[in-house]
């Protein structure tokens, strides 16, 4: 549970995810669409650090490189605290298998987006160990 949302977290820093992380930032920021005023102005009410708020700047995102923890969302924001928690009990049995098991990260995707409102899709699905 992060917050009033349920996302699936490692249970210990791992150095290279985070390294990957990083790079894929680096590596994939000429192509991100600049935030827009009511972006910035939304990341900028949560009560962001200095340092945070230089990472929104110069990223478009205020929890990247140390500020970044890697999590695979699950859920929306999850207002109602039974709703939430009837959630959790069905994530956590349908995840049992999996958790506390290693991640193994074989490929990364490439998703496109074409306007804010628009579903993302995935544009290319890329294995490790292949260069173009």
């Amino acid at each position: 549970m992060i917050g009033k949302f349920i996302a699936l977290t490692p249970t210990r820093s791992s150095a290279a995810l985070e390294n990957l992380a990083a790079q894929c930032v680096r590596t994939f920021e000429g192509f991100r669409v600049p935030l827009s005023a009511e972006q910035t102005a939304y990341y900028l009410r949560n009560k962001l650090t200095v340092h945070q708020t230089q990472m929104l700047e110069h990223w478009g995102y205020p929890y990247v490189m140390e500020e970044f923890r890697f999590r695979i969302s699950l859920t929306d924001r999850i207002d109602d605290p039974t709703e939430r928690a009837a959630m959790m009990k069905a994530v956590q049995q349908m995840t049992a298998n999996i958790v506390n098991k290693p991640l193994v990260v074989r490929d990364i995707a490439i998703f496109l987006q074409t306007s804010g409102d628009k579903t993302m899709t995935v544009l290319e699905r890329i294995p490790f160990g292949r260069l173009k």
